[in-house]
């Protein structure tokens, strides 16, 4: 299982945020996509979790950051890296 919005992530948002269903995950709209075991390790290594970072950087920051912004990357990122 990949986290679409890494736990990295998630530790360095503000708990409003990183709590919230719709960056959480829930039923129906999960933040845990299953990944090939393969996949998963070359989307790391590949620079995922440096993408994500560069992007909240780009929005503000993470206090600044919005659950939209955070969807629309991990939207992006998935699609990018074929997730």
């Amino acid at each position: 299982m990949h986290h679409s919005i890494p736990t990295e992530i998630l530790k360095k948002l503000p708990p409003k945020i990183a709590n919230d269903p719709r960056v959480r995950g829930q039923r129906g709209d999960s933040n845990k996509i299953s990944v090939e075991r393969e996949k998963h390790q070359v989307a790391h290594q590949d620079g995922y979790n440096q993408r994500f970072k560069d992007a909240i950087k780009r929005a503000g920051g993470y206090t600044q950051v919005t659950i939209q912004q955070l969807r629309q990357a991990r939207d992006r990122l998935v699609k990018r890296f074929g997730l």
